[in-house]
């Protein structure tokens, strides 16, 4: 896991461990939890979009990882050929 991917669990976690047991367990396997009671909407909008701009970072990298395996004029489909051949 990146250090980004990271970021957002523990943002995920942050807002999880601010809702009662019975909301810590039904939202437990979500990406990001729905607002617990008690939380504040600024508070949880600005975690909401923290989380997404770790997550669109994370997807960034791992983009530009991929794309340093495609030799020139290859497409992504191709790599994968190549790889699982």
């Amino acid at each position: 896991m990146s250090r980004c991917q990271n970021g957002a669990v523990r943002l995920a976690k942050r807002v999880l461990k601010k809702g009662p047991p019975e909301f810590q367990e039904e939202y437990e396997d979500y990406d990001f939890p729905p607002k617990p009671k008690r939380m504040r909407w600024k508070t949880y909008n600005r975690l909401d979009e923290k989380a997404l701009s770790y997550e669109k970072a994370a997807d960034e990298a791992f983009l530009w990882r991929v794309l340093r395996w495609l030799l020139p004029g290859e497409n992504v489909g191709d790599l994968m050929d190549r790889i699982l051949k």
